[in-house]
């Protein structure tokens, strides 16, 4: 089954960790035609398609059909995803399939990075070549060109940067166009030799995860064979700039003790639902709910040309006791009797 849109391929973990978002309304019936014989987890690829009507994700595994859904909830805690959403791509990532015994039936949980980490901050290029995310390698951020001020506005966040040799005794992490720093002498001997076994891209360069957090920065990475398909190796560019460039944020204080908290509005307010096209809708015919306030003064109007009765036996019923009789046989759904 094609998807819709190209996929934008995320980091499933940080440092070999992830969240585990909860997938709702698993449909079931695939599952267990292709794991029923299995009772260890499975991992397989999916993408986050938004539902607009909702405001969930609709989870479908790559190339096959919907597995569940994402809450409302759970997918507004990641608001950079929607950056990707907005250049017309699809996030894809891994999902933990399992059987619970206990329940009967399996669950499944979609692997994502903590939400301030979820989505890269700058884009790795065309014809980049992205190593997989695997293990962590330390940076020497003091043999770069940032300073300390510069290193903290980087954090928290996912970044794109490139790795070089030089020489024989040191791995240089380029973040555009100046030095990060180098690749920790713990670490040189694996990320040169994931450097050496990686092809050559014939126009962009070796590029990697790093994540700052904490006052640390480190490299995600792993052996390019590790790359379960090569669609994990290219991530395109984001069309939408990050929005964590500013701040989220400002507090000021007043001389009285009181504060004041001032919020973008893009944080603050929330998203308003797409409107729908109604071009070439046919209208529907409206149901009177409205409540009649003087039955008596209703079913006079009605009985008002209604001809006198023409017998003179008594047991007979009035023009307006049969129109009373008829608004209470018809209050239904929409009249009081």
């Amino acid at each position: 089954m094609e998807l819709s849109l190209p996929v934008y391929p995320l980091a499933p973990s940080t440092w070999g960790a992830g969240e585990e978002v909860t997938v709702v309304d698993v449909v079931q019936s695939p599952l267990f035609a292709e794991f029923g014989g299995t009772r260890h987890t499975s991992y397989v690829p999916v993408v986050l398609e938004p539902n607009a009507v909702e405001e969930s994700w609709r989870v479908r595994r790559l190339g096959h059909g919907i597995v569940g859904e994402i809450s409302q909830f759970d997918r507004a805690r990641y608001v950079d995803l929607e950056r990707i959403h907005k250049s017309q791509l699809l996030p894809v990532t891994l999902a933990a399939v399992k059987f619970d015994a206990e329940q009967g039936k399996f669950a499944v949980d979609v692997i994502l990075p903590p939400p301030q980490l979820a989505v890269p901050r700058n884009n790795a290029g065309l014809h980049s070549l992205v190593l997989p995310s695997g293990d962590m390698a330390i940076i020497d951020t003091e043999r770069g060109e940032f300073s300390a001020e510069q290193l903290a506005s980087l954090a928290p966040g996912q970044w794109f940067v490139g790795l070089q040799t030089a020489g024989d005794a040191d791995v240089v992490v380029t973040l555009g166009e100046r030095v990060l720093g180098c690749v920790s002498a713990a670490d040189l001997d694996d990320v040169r030799a994931m450097l050496l076994d990686a092809p050559s891209p014939d126009n962009g360069c070796v590029v990697a995860r790093a994540f700052f957090l904490d006052g640390m920065a480190a490299l995600d990475i792993a052996d390019y064979s590790d790359a379960a398909d090569p669609m994990w190796l290219h991530v395109p560019d984001l069309t939408h700039s990050s929005p964590d460039g500013g701040k989220q944020f400002e507090t000021v204080q007043f001389p009285d003790g009181s504060w004041a908290v001032t919020v973008d509005r893009s944080r603050a307010a929330v998203p308003t639902r797409p409107r729908t096209n109604t071009q070439g809708a046919e209208p529907a015919p409206l149901v009177d709910i409205d409540v009649v306030e003087d039955e008596e003064a209703s079913i006079l109007a009605e009985t008002a040309t209604a001809e006198p009765p023409s017998s003179d036996d008594g047991d007979y019923l009035t023009e307006v006791q049969k129109a009373r009789r008829r608004r209470s046989q018809d209050a239904g759904r929409h009249r009081k009797p």
